[in-house]
């Protein structure tokens, strides 16, 4: 599979193990993240899920299957971005809209 660079995510390994977690519905072990991708080691897997967790990527209390809440998805989107105030304009215009067709569906 061919890789795509994502500014967000700045190493290989990052998009190698961020790629297997993403493949697989169930919650991974970092020695069944290993065994999915030979080339990652135990001990690499669990340097680059420590970095995940503290960028914030990934959460091992989630619940498995939740998906990524919403929030938490922008905000870590909005981090990243050199033009958050043109950014959150249209945020606000894309809730504001959301918001309406869902009180009509209401009504």
């Amino acid at each position: 599979m061919p890789r795509v660079k994502n500014r967000l995510l700045r190493t290989k390994r990052e998009m190698d193990v961020m790629s297997t977690l993403r493949n697989n519905k169930n919650t991974l072990a970092a020695s069944q993240i290993a065994k999915k991708d030979e080339s990652l080691g135990n001990n690499k897997v669990q340097s680059v899920l420590r970095k995940l967790m503290d960028k914030e990527y990934i959460n091992p209390f989630q619940k498995s299957g939740d998906g990524i809440p919403i929030p938490s998805l922008v905000g870590t989107l909005l981090k990243h971005e050199k033009k958050d105030k043109e950014k959150i304009e249209k945020l606000e215009k894309i809730l504001k809209e959301r918001k309406k067709k869902l009180s009509q569906k209401d009504n």
